[in-house]
């Protein structure tokens, strides 16, 4: 009984040591890195993908569900949220009203370039995760 008192406890700490981000656009390149994320870095946990596409809204890609950029805001708030973050080129383009409401949210924005790696991708956001807890 200890064991699995000791299992779920561990398993709800383990659950708050993981960094929440949002990802905006489902394009290849979001697509792409999300997968890397959830292989490769199990201390991030994707919470939402953005998208405007209406046909989209509410599925899911990788077991996380898409959302509108209008939900962004509450999403943000009602999961911690992190980092919002955005692939160069990607869709759909954040209006600068809703780029100013993330920047004065606890979340941080990172812009992450199409043309790095999905290794560099994470180290850039490993940093951002370092700075935003400090």
């Amino acid at each position: 009984m200890k064991s699995i008192k000791r299992w779920v406890t561990d398993l709800m700490q383990h659950q708050h040591t993981r960094h929440r981000i949002i990802l905006i656009g489902i394009d290849y390149p979001s697509f792409s890195f999300s997968k890397y994320l959830q292989e490769e870095a199990k201390d991030i946990q994707i919470m939402a993908f953005i998208d405007e596409e209406p046909w989209t809204n509410k599925t899911q890609l990788h077991g996380v569900t898409v959302y509108y950029p209008s939900d962004l805001m509450t999403l943000i708030d009602k999961h911690q949220v992190e980092l919002v973050v955005t692939i160069e080129g990607q869709l759909p383009e954040l209006s600068a009203p809703l780029k100013d409401k993330v920047i004065t949210s606890n979340a941080q924005l990172v812009a992450l370039s199409d043309h790095t790696s999905n290794e560099q991708q994470l180290a850039i956001l490993r940093q951002a995760l370092a700075q935003h807890t400090h």
